[in-house]
């Protein structure tokens, strides 16, 4: 029997229970993992699904005892490691135990325990339980025992010169391959809050370094491989094991300038943004959850999420001279961006783990007031609100479907409002784009039609996502075979005016709409789109991994006609969790 969206939590047979709701790989030793055994947390065994994972309450409850079990755990490995260190040195420790130990909590701490084998093991990760807020602020405020790094100005003015080279490589090249569309303008600062943030914030600089040699790396893979090639695959590994453990040196150092807490915040975003990043460049299978899961607790904390006050966004700013600037714009536009981003990140991602967004709710007022999404991905607020509420129903829907109450009346109940918004939304923008033709004609589109344009096929994979929950995943069903079919028509129109390149940007939507292709034809459309993309494409990106789900789609109901395939079953298969970005 095929896997169904029903199922909930990814299950694999090796992986422990409390593994499985941790999201960490698993030796599979039994009767207890090692994984368990060496954070001295409960392993819940290989057996029959416990009871708490039926319900979302009662699983986050558990996961919250394993959390503050690994935290305490993680405290007193810490204690142990210093008293070693000051009785070796002969030190006395100059602050109380308490106020140290209640330091140490608020640093974040890291766990590599399933890092990705292509490179050397890194010491690091980004970590849920120690980014709430307060952490940030008092580790930003308490004196520190690990020395500051050098100044920004330092590292960078007097950096290798190859450093230099991979660093121009990162802004010319791969910060358009991250953000195609994202070209703010002139008045607003442009991209300076980026270039701010890089001489600014070590990490960040070496985790860009990092995404520079991967990009680079990738292009010799293609090539004859030689010396060069293992010459970029070491750099590679050094900048990105580099950027973690300078990340969380930054993490432990000091501030002394009490406005630090913003900044602080907005270089951690960054640095977060940029790890997901590369492990979406590596084909988006592992590592990106953990990191997602931090940055949403930043977000979740930041000031402006309990203020009324939205302020201006960036787009909207009004042209100044630059003895007029703002102190805070950098900061601003920092904020808008970063912050879109991980709201963009989340959304998408709940395709991939059937999961509820992390910031469902904190996502409804950002992009209706402050957040300006059209301004980096481009895709109109109201589709990616409808994409935030489709993931969260069907959370809701396996929740239900795991306890048994699901009722089909109460799910057609909770689909309706986002269905009619679909289709209104669809409509209003059709209508515009077809005004738009009419007035201007192909050849004089401009960035207002690529937004449109694109907007209309994230909408349209959005109504597929929609009609697969509520009718089931089925190709054969009018709805999902006519909202296949809506998208395809939508991207075929958007290759009329956009280069080939830009479908790089769309995997999203070619992954929803091309899994549930049921004719040859339609399947091969969709094949074609990942193909003609390049090789380069596929080195560097989830390219690759998103064309096997796909096919893996098809040829498992070629096999089995009985089962219930989509992109979700497809990766519990294949074993993988494939950020769709």
């Amino acid at each position: 029997m095929s896997p169904t969206r029903s199922t909930g939590t990814r299950r694999n047979p090796e992986c422990c229970w409390t593994c499985t709701l941790r999201r960490k790989k698993c030796d599979g030793k039994k009767p207890t993992c090692d994984a368990c055994d060496s954070r001295s947390i409960t392993c819940h065994g290989f057996g029959d699904r416990p009871e708490w994972m039926n319900n979302t309450d009662t699983r986050q409850a558990e996961l919250k005892k394993i959390k503050d079990a690994v935290r305490q755990n993680n405290k007193r490995k810490r204690a142990t490691s210093r008293a070693r260190s000051e009785e070796r040195s002969g030190r006395q420790a100059r602050l109380s135990d308490v106020d140290n130990a209640s330091t140490e909590d608020h640093i974040a701490q890291y766990d590599w325990a399933d890092a990705p084998p292509e490179i050397s093991e890194p010491p690091f990760e980004l970590s849920e339980e120690n980014m709430q807020p307060q952490s940030l602020e008092q580790a930003s405020s308490r004196p520190s025992s690990i020395a500051p790094s050098p100044s920004a100005t330092t590292y960078f003015r007097f950096g290798f010169h190859r450093e230099a080279e991979l660093l121009m490589h990162y802004l010319d090249h791969v910060f358009a391959l991250q953000f195609r569309f994202y070209s703010p303008s002139i008045q607003s600062g442009g991209r300076g809050w980026l270039l701010w943030l890089l001489t600014e914030t070590k990490p960040l600089y070496h985790a860009a370094l990092s995404l520079g040699a991967l990009h680079q790396h990738s292009l010799l893979a293609r090539s004859a491989r030689g010396n060069h090639y293992h010459d970029t695959l070491n750099e590679l590994n050094e900048h990105h094991n580099r950027a973690l453990q300078e990340l969380q040196i930054f993490l432990q150092s000091s501030y002394e300038v009490s406005a630090a807490g913003r900044k602080r915040r907005l270089q951690i975003l960054a640095c977060g943004v940029q790890f997901i990043s590369f492990e979406l460049f590596r084909g988006g299978t592992s590592q990106w959850q953990v990191h997602l899961d931090a940055l949403a607790t930043v977000v979740r904390g930041m000031p402006f999420m309990n203020s009324t006050d939205t302020g201006p966004s960036p787009g909207n700013l009004t042209p100044v001279t630059p003895s007029e600037l703002e102190p805070h714009r950098l900061e601003d536009n920092a904020e808008h961006f970063l912050v879109g981003a991980v709201l963009w990140f989340d959304i998408l991602s709940c395709a991939s783990t059937s999961d509820a967004p992390r910031l469902h709710s904190e996502a409804v007022g950002l992009l209706q007031g402050q957040i300006d999404l059209a301004n980096i991905i481009p895709c109109q607020p109201w589709v990616a609100l409808a994409m935030n509420d489709i993931a969260a129903l069907s959370a809701w829907k396996i929740d239900a479907v795991s306890a048994c109450s699901l009722s089909f009346w109460k799910l057609f109940e909770k689909a309706d409002p986002i269905r009619k918004r679909l289709g209104d939304g669809i409509a209003g923008l059709r209508t515009e784009i077809d005004d738009s033709l009419a007035a201007l004609g192909i050849s004089h589109f401009g960035m207002g039609a690529y937004l449109r344009a694109i907007t209309l096929v994230f909408a349209y994979a959005a109504q597929v996502y929609l009609n697969t929950i509520i009718s089931g995943a089925d190709p054969k069903l009018d709805d999902v075979r006519n909202s296949v079919i809506d998208t395809m028509n939508a991207l075929q129109e958007l290759q009329l005016i956009c280069d080939a390149q830009a479908l790089r940007n769309l995997i999203w939507p070619i992954c929803i709409a091309g899994s549930m292709a049921e004719d040859v034809p339609t399947q091969t459309y969709f094949r074609s789109l990942i193909e003609d993309l390049g090789e380069e494409a596929h080195a560097f990106g989830n390219t690759t991994t998103t064309l096997q789900i796909m096919q893996k789609c098809w040829t498992s109901r070629d096999k089995n006609r009985s089962g219930s395939w989509d992109w979700t079953t497809a990766m519990q298969a294949l074993g993988q969790r494939v950020l769709l970005v």
